[in-house]
């Protein structure tokens, strides 16, 4: 059977302890992958190193040393021939123990381990019995007289002293307190919470009105419900634009402004506009008027709407917005911003002339309609007419200068639609 070396069985013990250094490292790779033999051996030691670290530190009586030096001395004498070692080496010393030697070690630390179980068992019974005395009885135990061994790594084992030592145990009483009920205490300042500190008064929200768009079929515009809410809506902004959804537009504007006729609201064709509805172009007409309250145009509305149920499909009321006075301003030269400045900054006149003028609004009532709207080509802008070279914008602004108070600025938009 294929034994291993000296050399082999140092470098398996210098593995084990963890000596290696960077040059034997890759020697001792190559043993144990190679030799069965020397990979067993080195998982043995292992297992056997970990077990004895796993040995609580004890302390043997002085005693269990004298009768181990003893037994070792009556052991014949035994040389062995360190192996040559390399001069890098030199720092470390082989120890080499007899077969007699590491029985005698292995002796030792199993009569210690023994020992010290069997008096942790003498400590726990010698506490329960303090225990059970009466209270001012416990005393502590009397000194056990101890040894600690020592091992001198540095020498070959011949000599192995024993330091005694005196060590004065005692077991430790605790006394368990009788069960209190846990007093709570209070803070510093007893209702007082932690955070920040409470608002006086908060800032009320701020409400805004949103306006939201009005669309509903066109033949529920002669319902009650339906021409309060059209009301409203015109009474909410300034300008409001109003969307009919037809088939025809050029025929659907042809009915309004008939529609109109009845409710003695005249509406001015302006020339191009005119021309472009004889020939049936297609085209987004616009219908404008400021001359009329929101309760005479949503009777207008609604007087179409009875009459004829299908001149548009469905309609949409929103609010006029920049967009909207952008369109005012292509198609009318009206500017609403400069006109409700001007109202509000109208100078106080005397009283002649405001009689003048009451006389001369009276006149010109009776030769003209007192309600007028516009009719013009609102899509493709390219073909709408100028607002300085229209003699019908012209005309209908000499018609607003008797626009009376509660009047709307109304944008009757008639829009092309495929659906229903």
């Amino acid at each position: 059977m294929k034994t291993l070396s000296d050399s082999e069985h140092e470098l398996i013990c210098l593995a084990v302890d963890g000596e290696l250094t960077a040059a034997e490292r890759p020697a001792f790779q190559t043993l144990i992958s190679k030799s069965p033999l020397a990979n067993e051996l080195y998982t043995v030691l292992c297992e056997q190193r970990d077990r004895m670290r796993q040995f609580a530190v004890c302390r043997a009586p002085k005693s269990l040393a004298e009768s181990v030096m003893a037994r070792v001395r009556q052991l014949p004498a035994h040389t062995h021939t360190t192996p040559a070692k390399p001069k890098a080496d030199s720092h470390r010393r082989t120890v080499w123990l007899s077969l007699a030697t590491a029985a005698s070690f292995f002796l030792l630390i199993g009569s210690a381990s023994f020992y010290i179980a069997q008096n942790r068992n003498n400590e726990a019974t010698f506490a329960q019995q303090i225990l059970a005395l009466p209270s001012g009885d416990k005393s502590a135990t009397p000194p056990i007289e101890t040894s600690i061994l020592v091992a001198d790594r540095g020498s070959d084992m011949d000599p192995v002293e024993f330091e005694p030592i005196d060590v004065a145990t005692s077991v430790a009483i605790v006394e368990k307190p009788a069960t209190a009920p846990v007093v709570k205490t209070a803070p510093a300042n007893a209702g007082t919470l932690l955070g920040s500190p409470l608002v006086d008064s908060f800032k009320p929200f701020d409400s805004l009105r949103v306006q939201l768009p009005m669309l509903l079929p066109f033949s529920d515009i002669p319902r009650d419900d339906a021409k309060e809410s059209l009301r409203n809506q015109l009474t909410l902004a300034p300008n409001t634009r109003i969307d009919l959804f037809s088939k025809d537009t050029a025929k659907a504007a042809e009915l309004l402004i008939l529609s109109g006729k009845s409710q003695s609201i005249s509406t001015i064709t302006e020339t191009i506009a005119g021309e472009r509805m004889k020939r049936k172009m297609p085209s987004t007409w616009i219908i404008y008027t400021d001359m009329l309250t929101a309760t005479e145009v949503s009777n207008w509305l609604s007087s179409a709407a009875t009459t004829t149920p299908q001149l548009a499909t469905r309609l949409h009321v929103v609010s006029g917005q920049q967009q909207e006075r952008k369109d005012l301003r292509e198609l009318l030269g009206i500017d609403l911003t400069a006109a409700k400045k001007l109202e509000a900054t109208t100078p106080n006149q005397s009283l002649a002339a405001g009689t003048l003028d009451q006389v001369a609004n009276s006149l010109q009532k009776a030769m003209k309609p007192e309600k007028s709207a516009i009719l013009l080509t609102y899509l493709p802008p390219i073909v709408r007419a100028q607002p300085s070279l229209s003699k019908d914008v012209k005309q209908y602004h000499e018609l607003r200068k008797d626009r009376q108070s509660g009047t709307v600025s109304v944008m009757i938009v008639i829009r092309p639609t495929n659906g229903d």
